[in-house]
């Protein structure tokens, strides 16, 4: 499962630059929930039946609206719909509301958005032919049970304990099934993905006002601190903060990477890269770097390359390095 753009952009910015607590709240908001849907992924796939096919983060922009979808589970004789909500303070449910318990302040209405999503996801099932029953459920996937519920909901939500009995149930039922004609799992998961558009970014963000001040230069991935030249060797690079050690070819391609991300609105190009990483001697390494992993643009006199604003892992994860 690929991290959100957004979520990327914030986390090589807030490696560079002192976030203000907002954006901050924001990018620990993000995380946050990145990691319950990791964490959720990580529990379907331990029960997930044989056929059943999972789909992550899909984006649709339908006539009717635009909607984001956490997870999808399409199996022969249904389609599963989850939200996935990581909640960390303790919470509760009454009265139709979610709040806080600790700060008294209420959460979205989940269950409305979910309804929402429901009615909007119907018609783009219905487009593809499909004609079997589509399941949602609120998921609350942190394992430390902080949701109480005052109200009986249980029909519409799922804690982290009861991801594997539900799944293990709807399997059986549906061996049982003769209501509707068996889908062609491949074919419609197949078909899902091509009608999913991409992620709903926006044009600029606020945080965009900070890269000017980011701190450049290549920095240590395991603790942030700048990198000497010093501390670069003929094949690595090696933190003497935290003795941290990486491929200096990595390193060169990760940090590219990242300035791709802080100016994701713009290409790339050999000068930009080498003025950023502003280490004498690594000039040439940084324009082979974009000669061998970036596709030039069309404007070739100004030997632009097209900006993946990506991270490294996202752009190229199965990328090797000898001295990895």
């Amino acid at each position: 499962m690929d991290k959100p753009f957004y979520l990327e952009f914030l986390e090589t910015l807030s490696a560079r630059y002192q976030l203000p607590d907002p954006s901050r709240t924001k990018l620990w908001a993000m995380q946050t929930g990145f990691k319950g849907q990791k964490d959720f992924e990580a529990v379907v796939q331990e029960v997930l039946p044989h056929g059943w096919r999972i789909l992550h983060d899909l984006n649709f922009d339908h006539s009717i609206g635009k909607i984001q979808i956490d997870a999808l589970l399409v199996s022969p004789h249904g389609i599963y719909h989850f939200e996935v909500k990581n909640l960390v303070a303790e919470c509760e449910y009454r009265d139709g509301e979610f709040y806080n318990l600790a700060k008294g302040y209420k959460y979205q209405h989940y269950f409305a958005q979910m309804k929402r999503q429901n009615e909007l996801l119907m018609p783009i099932l219905e487009s593809l032919g499909v004609d079997v029953p589509l399941v949602s459920r609120l998921v609350f996937i942190n394992e430390e049970d902080t949701v109480v519920f005052h109200e009986n909901m249980q029909d519409h939500y799922l804690k982290r304990w009861q991801i594997k009995p539900f799944l293990r149930r709807g399997a059986q039922q549906q061996a049982r099934s003769t209501h509707y004609r068996p889908l062609n799992v491949d074919q419609v998961t197949l078909a899902l993905i091509d009608k999913s558009v991409a992620e709903f970014a926006q044009d600029t963000y606020e945080e965009q006002v900070f890269v000017q001040d980011a701190r450049r230069g290549i920095i240590c991935p395991h603790c942030q601190a700048s990198i000497k030249s010093s501390e670069i060797n003929r094949f690595a690079i090696e933190c003497s903060r935290c003795g941290g050690y990486e491929a200096k070819e990595r390193a060169i391609l990760r940090t590219i990477c990242e300035i791709g991300l802080l100016h994701y609105d713009q290409a790339l190009n050999s000068t930009m890269a080498c003025e950023f990483i502003g280490v004498e001697g690594l000039e040439r390494s940084a324009r082979r770097k974009l000669l061998g992993f970036f596709k030039r643009s069309d404007q070739h006199k100004l030997k632009n390359y097209i900006n993946p604003a990506a991270s490294i892992d996202k752009a190229f994860p199965r990328v090797r390095f000898k001295h990895d």
